[in-house]
């Protein structure tokens, strides 16, 4: 085998073992995996006391927690019953929690636990 021949042939294994390697990166190093985020959205976002307080949770791929508090000032002023029979909730969520006729006008902060991202999610809402 002449010299020209074994370069072309060496080539030839290069550009195969190159492709080989391009083609299969994302297997060799691993895909970057996007976690869904979750969120609280709530409607109105201004109500008056008494009134009911449309919520809904966007749920990541770990869950949220099975509940949601109120809070006020930093201080927890009420709580919802369960969203779900786990610990975690993994479907979204869409409920309704009456707000008491006793609220103070302000502005009131609804939240619960995202385990997907190991935080808490807030939204919040006015009371008049």
């Amino acid at each position: 085998m002449n010299l020209q021949n074994h370069q072309a042939i060496l080539g030839a294994v290069f550009i195969v073992l190159l492709s080989g390697i391009v083609f299969n990166l994302n297997s060799i190093t691993g895909n970057a995996v996007l976690a869904t985020e979750s969120g609280i959205y709530v409607s109105p976002h201004v109500l008056k006391a008494g009134e009911d307080l449309n919520v809904k949770i966007a749920v990541g791929e770990e869950g949220v927690s099975n509940t949601f508090n109120i809070e006020r000032n930093g201080k927890r002023i009420g709580k919802s019953a369960e969203l779900c029979k786990e610990h975690r909730c993994y479907g979204d969520i869409e409920t309704v929690y009456p707000t008491s006729k006793h609220l103070e006008s302000g502005i009131y902060t609804i939240s619960s636990y995202d385990y997907t991202n190991s935080k808490i999610i807030e939204a919040d809402f006015t009371i008049e």
